[in-house]
């Protein structure tokens, strides 16, 4: 499913917990499970709870970067790529819901079975 960030610019990351992205166009990409971050080759992983603020130093190089591609596959498995390669990637969790996209399109959520739920568009319940 395509999650309607392609060409959205990231714009800044919060991190309490969870982590926040906020893109251009008013969409925000919220993680609560365990993120990968493949950079040139580099891999690093992380969760908001538990990892220290230095941990995020590479995912927060990425603000200003363009996303090219972000999608989630029929199991959940979130997917995102950035202008340059950087690719971010979250997986379903058998306990919680490990990330959302919150946008002008609705709501996209990661059930914990990797299930999909979509509440769509935003502008359309007022």
């Amino acid at each position: 499913m395509d999650l309607s960030l392609t060409e959205q610019i990231l714009c800044s990351i919060k991190i309490s917990y969870a982590t926040i992205l906020e893109f251009s166009g008013k969409y925000f990409l919220t993680l609560e499970g365990n993120t990968s971050l493949l950079i040139e080759g580099q891999l690093f992983e992380s969760t908001s709870k538990d990892d220290p603020q230095s941990r995020f130093e590479p995912l927060r190089n990425l603000v200003g970067i363009k996303v090219i591609e972000a999608s989630a596959g029929d199991s959940g498995i979130l997917k995102v790529v950035f202008a340059g390669g950087a690719s971010l990637s979250c997986q379903p969790d058998g306990n919680y819901e490990p990330w959302n996209v919150a946008g002008p399109h609705g709501l996209i959520v990661c059930m914990p079975s990797g299930e999909l739920a979509v509440w769509g568009p935003l502008e359309n319940h007022g």
